[in-house]
């Protein structure tokens, strides 16, 4: 003779089975979060900009952001391509170390296409540098991401 378990040790056994069953990863289509690079150079036609930043992401080696005064542009190193960012899409915080850094979905999807040419990318020894032509704005952007030092190698 069996005997069925009160309804409410059920119903407890299916709340702790579903608290402790494992959660799936966030989806590909989720925020990235882009952290300020205090060490990057950027220089529009020999000068430095006013207003001025780049973003990286640790995961996405082959993306940045720029801020030109009010505009934001994604660079994506990999496929020569360069985004506008509406202001909208952005949202601004700061990390615990009180650096900048933005929130957006995936740049492809979100930004406008902005031409650009004359793409050069070369690796300079301590820094990747990066030059295109912005067609629209008619300026060459020079960009300089140093590489993250590798103390191992005991060359710096």
């Amino acid at each position: 003779m069996t005997t069925k378990p009160p309804l409410a040790i059920a119903a407890l056994v299916f709340y702790c089975a579903a608290l402790c069953a494992p959660r799936p990863a966030a989806a590909a289509g989720g925020k990235i979060t882009w952290k300020q690079d205090q060490t990057a150079q950027l220089n529009i036609e020999g000068h430095v900009p006013i207003t001025w930043n780049v973003y990286t992401n640790d995961k996405r080696k082959t993306q940045v952001i720029i801020l030109l005064g009010h505009r934001y542009l994604a660079l994506d190193l990999k496929t020569e391509a360069v985004y506008e960012l509406d202001l909208k899409d952005i949202t601004k915080s700061k990390d615990k170390d009180q650096r900048d850094q933005i929130e957006t979905d995936e740049p492809a999807t979100i930004g406008k296409p902005v031409p650009s040419s004359d793409w050069s990318q070369r690796d300079v020894g301590p820094a990747e540098h990066i030059v295109l032509t912005l067609d629209d704005y008619s300026r060459k952007i020079d960009l300089e991401l140093p590489h993250p030092l590798n103390i191992r190698l005991g060359i710096y």
